[in-house]
């Protein structure tokens, strides 16, 4: 019934546009229809369903008897949840308020208002999505001409002027469903935007393709610029992530430079 009030679905698209984190409880294993997957997955909701034990309807209304431990229990689970959302909503500020004093006076205009761009045409079947919150203009840019210019064809989600974001939630959704893959850079920025965070988890239900694009904010300044700039970069995340992968580029690039013998060492 919630997922066919167009009024509730409205109240779920403003606490998404501005930010408020939606945590879901079902009492009757309701199912997460294609109208609800727009704001909610599976994963965040908490199910009270183990702690009901007895159920009455007067009229409209339904009343609940319940399995006291087995309440509470789950009602940690709410509680954690809560916490964890206020935990990231406060780190989240906290680096807004950080990042604002860095940002410059001046915004290009011609990127402040974009549509679902579609890059190299929507004649071919295959394309890839490409997640990015509104982050990294300049980068989305470039990333998404040089895959035009190999022929891969990329859509992009971004912000357009007039459409509000229930809109911008559902194109994005029916874009990724099409998809062939789903592409997301990987920065500080991305990984707290919330549009970034419930479109990958969008794709990973609907089974897509997943390329993780880490993306280095890092500025090593000019002087090494000019010896770095030279040679290629092998990135390795910190907490060991995808590390044999990176790893095994590593060793791609080395084996050529050691003797033919010991080759079989490097695969």
């Amino acid at each position: 019934d919630y997922a066919s009030s167009e009024w509730c679905l409205k109240e779920l698209a403003l606490a998404k546009q501005v930010g408020t984190p939606i945590l879901a409880v079902s009492t009757e294993g309701a199912i997460v229809d294609e109208n609800l997957q727009v704001y909610l997955y599976t994963r965040q909701i908490v199910p009270f369903e183990p702690s009901i034990v007895g159920l009455r309807r007067d009229g409209g209304r339904i009343e609940y008897d319940y399995d006291e431990s087995r309440y509470r229990s789950q009602f940690r689970l709410l509680l954690d949840g809560v916490r964890d959302e206020v935990e990231k909503h406060r780190h989240f500020t906290k680096q807004r308020n950080v990042g604002s004093t860095n940002l410059p006076d001046t915004v290009n205009r011609e990127d402040s208002h974009a549509i679902l761009l579609n890059v190299s045409g929507p004649d071919k079947p295959n394309f890839v999505f490409l997640s990015h919150g509104d982050k990294h203009k300049a980068f989305v840019r470039q990333l998404t001409s040089k895959l035009s210019a190999l022929g891969i064809n990329c859509y992009s989600d971004r912000s357009v002027e007039g459409q509000d974001f229930h809109s911008r939630i559902q194109v994005a959704q029916e874009t990724i469903v099409q998809c062939t893959c789903f592409m997301v850079p990987v920065s500080r920025q991305t990984l707290n935007s919330e549009l970034v965070r419930d479109q990958l988890a969008f794709a990973e239900d609907k089974g897509r393709i997943i390329f993780p694009v880490v993306l280095n904010d890092l500025d090593p300044g000019l002087d090494k610029r000019y010896s770095l700039a030279r040679n290629n970069l092998f990135h390795f995340m910190a907490n060991g992530m995808s590390f044999h992968s990176s790893f095994d580029s590593l060793v791609a690039s080395l084996s050529p430079y050691f003797k033919r013998e010991h080759a079989h060492e490097f695969h």
